[in-house]
């Protein structure tokens, strides 16, 4: 582990319970405004249900393929 820190490793720094005062504790990732958090979610929405149209077509090939066997 890292500077000998044993097993606990970089989880003893990110803890709330040890949390070292010399140690920054931000978000890895900065915040999103109101607008890029919409776009984000709308994208993500739009992601999800291109890949449930994609299953949804599988499994009506599958069911088309055991009615026709």
């Amino acid at each position: 582990m890292p500077f000998g820190m044993g097993p606990a490793g970089w989880w003893y720094c990110y803890h709330p319970y040890f949390r070292h005062p010399f140690i920054p504790h931000w978000p890895p990732y900065p915040y999103l405004s109101q607008e890029d958090e919409l776009a984000f979610l709308e994208e993500e929405a739009q992601i999800l249900e291109r890949e449930l149209q994609a299953i949804q077509k599988r499994i009506a090939e599958l069911k088309n393929k055991s009615h026709q066997s």
